[in-house]
């Protein structure tokens, strides 16, 4: 007699029923393995772009960053030129005002001696005065224009350090830049 659970020792509808249910299992566990197939490959795919992602930002932050330090290096400049050509502005203002002031002195001292040229020894001392400042104001005009010649040429070659500051830092941003990213991530396509 064959072993109980043998396919001869089974009547002939046991066998069948077995039969017809082979290979069911197979396409079930296809699918599942196709399905955490898939699901693995999606979890990897999104952590390659997101780590891509990071990557690229960070790279991005620093180059932003780094080029905005040197940006506000030459803004430095800048305001450190401008405090020094309005510190020059004012200069000439003054000059101009001090030679308006002598100008307006020696006007006066003038109509005050033709006043009291009648009256004796204030006439005489008041001519004094006037010629004293006569020669001071011409002294002192020429004085102010070498002076505001001299300042403007001062603005003028603050002016043009800024304009090459300017362009120096234009340059070395990009270097910066390119740098930044080269050391972040070479892989950047600048």
């Amino acid at each position: 007699m064959p072993a109980p659970g043998t396919p001869s020792s089974l009547p002939l509808g046991e066998i069948m029923k077995r039969h017809h249910q082979r290979g069911q299992m197979t396409v079930y566990v296809l699918v599942m393995l196709f399905a955490v197939t898939a699901a693995v490959y999606f979890v990897y795919d999104a952590y390659n772009v997101s780590n891509e992602k990071t990557r690229l930002q960070s790279t991005a932050d620093a180059a932003a960053y780094s080029v905005a330090a040197v940006e506000a290096r030459n803004l430095n400049i800048q305001a450190y030129g401008n405090r020094a050509m309005i510190a020059n502005h004012v200069a000439v203002a003054q000059s101009v005002t001090l030679v308006s002031w002598i100008r307006w002195l020696h006007n006066t001292t003038r109509n005050i001696s033709l006043v009291t040229k009648w009256i004796p020894y204030l006439g005489q001392a008041m001519t004094a005065v006037e010629r004293v400042l006569d020669r001071s104001a011409s002294v002192i005009e020429r004085a102010m224009r070498f002076a505001v010649a001299g300042l403007d040429l001062a603005i003028g070659g603050i002016s043009g350090l800024q304009d090459f500051s300017h362009v120096q830092t234009l340059a070395m941003a990009q270097q910066v830049f390119e740098e930044v990213v080269q050391e972040n991530d070479p892989q950047v396509d600048t």
